[in-house]
């Protein structure tokens, strides 16, 4: 039996291939559902196209927390878009602690990340790690 996937379905799918992926910290993984001109956006910290700097923007990323505890607590998906509400606490490589939350926007066509913005609370970021300048 061939069973069609809604939309929606499909945008939870690459979502959840993502965030396995992220917590596994596998950015290659991470890269496999994003489209070749991907545009993502953190919040204060970075705003670039293309799947060659994200691919060495979540590799660098990989390295900042260790020990994370990384909690989707909502997710809303009207296709093409996608919102997930999140909580993370961690250790920073210092071994401070680590406790921020924010939401992740995206648009997802044929099984691809089209756009991520992550929107989170961007002082706790720069505490820990201050923008190079």
């Amino acid at each position: 039996m061939n069973v069609q996937l809604s939309e929606n379905e499909q945008i939870r799918i690459v979502l959840e291939t993502l965030y396995r992926s992220f917590r596994q910290k596998n950015h290659e993984g991470m890269i496999s559902v994003m489209a070749s001109d991907v545009w993502i956006r953190f919040l204060g910290q970075s705003d670039f196209r293309g799947k060659e700097l994200a691919s060495e923007f979540f590799k660098q990323s990989n390295d900042l927390l260790e020990d994370l505890d990384f909690r989707i607590t909502d997710t809303i998906i009207e296709a093409p878009y996608a919102a997930i509400i999140w909580t993370e606490t961690a250790r920073t490589k210092k071994g401070d602690p680590w406790e921020n939350s924010g939401v992740d926007v995206y648009k997802i066509e044929n099984n691809k990340i089209l756009f991520l913005h992550e929107n989170n609370d961007t002082t706790v970021h720069h505490r820990h790690f201050p923008p190079e300048k």
